[in-house]
């Protein structure tokens, strides 16, 4: 749902944020309602060469970063009472 890294360095306002993270939901929710409709679990996890150029951009190469990216698509999940 969230690209993997091209490794450029993008700049991103709140509104060009929020809108990639519009993005990944709508991607990602499919996914979400199948695994509730079916009652299978979901693994959300990180790794250094799956962030995207947006959470390396705002977070860089952190553990941050990979904390955030994680808790974005938690936070979905949690939306979709996952």
């Amino acid at each position: 749902a969230d690209r993997r890294a091209q490794f450029e360095q993008l700049v991103y306002d709140d509104a060009a944020y929020a809108a990639e993270l519009e993005h990944i939901e709508e991607v990602f929710t499919p996914l979400v309602e199948k695994c509730k409709k079916l009652g299978r679990a979901m693994r959300i996890g990180t790794n250094h060469g799956s962030l995207s150029d947006r959470i390396m951009s705002f977070y860089g190469d952190s553990p941050a970063g990979m904390v955030e990216s994680a808790v974005e698509f938690a936070n979905i999940c949690r939306k979709n009472d996952f």
